[in-house]
């Protein structure tokens, strides 16, 4: 039952009809017999900032935001953290006081959901397929816990290769390279890769429906992930199982985001299992 009292707490993008976050973060609310509530927004490009400035006007306590809106809604924030600006994405609003604060889980939600698969990212050689924001954000997070050598592959590949640079200009560790992502020149770049993550919207295939890498080269005790969940299992991910690859599809990392902003939202220590179990019932 709501109230006078209840605290708001939503997500904005567009599309929003799909995302997972509300029965997440509700299931949790109820849990913990919180008086709170979760919505989600429809929130157009071009009214991103009257949506941010709705936050303080309507008392909202905090926001997730996802696609298109995470680069926008920085231009109207008080606050980032360093990852979220270092990052140049945030997933997370929250109001403390009369600022409002933007943070950026998606990385360390990614990071996370590895070590729930006893992965541990520290000296390990890692591959990312794709250049966007949640490649980014991964890639940022991926370099705090220690890789030992982060590749970036790309259709054009000097995408990959600013993208490279600029991570290199925060860590400086000398260990971040870019290709293309042409089957050719992969040959033997995929030999020592521990973790291999699509970031791409589809799989890395050509238009004859042919690899665009050599999954033959994967070790078998190497990890396959795939940021999307729709479908569980990408023809990426079925063809690293036939390989021997254990997989794991974007599932947890919504979740463990979404544990990382619950906790900011409302200083309470998240449910994990009650989130985890919401996210599988509703997929």
């Amino acid at each position: 039952m709501f109230d006078g009292n209840t605290k708001t707490l939503g997500v904005i993008g567009d599309p929003i009809s799909h995302s997972l976050s509300p029965v997440m973060h509700n299931e949790a609310i109820r849990y913990l017999g919180l008086n709170y509530c979760y919505v989600p927004f429809l929130v157009k490009t071009e009214k991103v900032k009257n949506a941010v400035e709705g936050i303080k006007g309507l008392n909202i306590k905090g926001i997730n935001v996802t696609s298109p809106h995470k680069e926008e809604v920085i231009k109207y924030l008080d606050e980032i953290s360093k990852e979220a600006e270092e990052v140049g994405a945030v997933n997370t609003i929250v109001r403390e006081n009369e600022k409002l604060v933007g943070y950026n889980t998606d990385g360390a939600g990614f990071v996370q959901s590895l070590k729930d698969e006893n992965f541990d990212p520290i000296g390990k050689t890692v591959m990312i397929l794709g250049v966007g924001g949640a490649s980014k954000s991964v890639g940022y997070s991926l370099l705090k816990h220690n890789v030992k050598e982060l590749r970036f592959v790309n259709r054009t590949k000097n995408k990959a290769e600013n993208l490279a640079n600029e991570l290199d200009s925060y860590f400086d560790t000398g260990n971040i390279k870019a290709y293309l992502l042409d089957y050719e020149n992969l040959v033997g770049a995929l030999k020592d890769v521990d973790l291999v993550i699509n970031g791409l919207p589809m799989d890395p295939k050509s238009e004859n429906d042919n690899w665009l890498l050599p999954l033959n080269e994967l070790k078998e005790d190497s990890i396959a992930v795939d940021f999307r969940y729709h479908p569980k299992e990408s023809d990426f991910l079925l063809a690293c199982k036939e390989k021997g690859l254990y997989t794991m599809n974007g599932l947890m990392m919504l979740l463990y985001q979404g544990v990382i902003a619950f906790e900011y939202f409302t200083s309470t220590k998240a449910p994990v299992d009650v989130m985890k179990n919401a996210l599988h019932n509703n997929i």
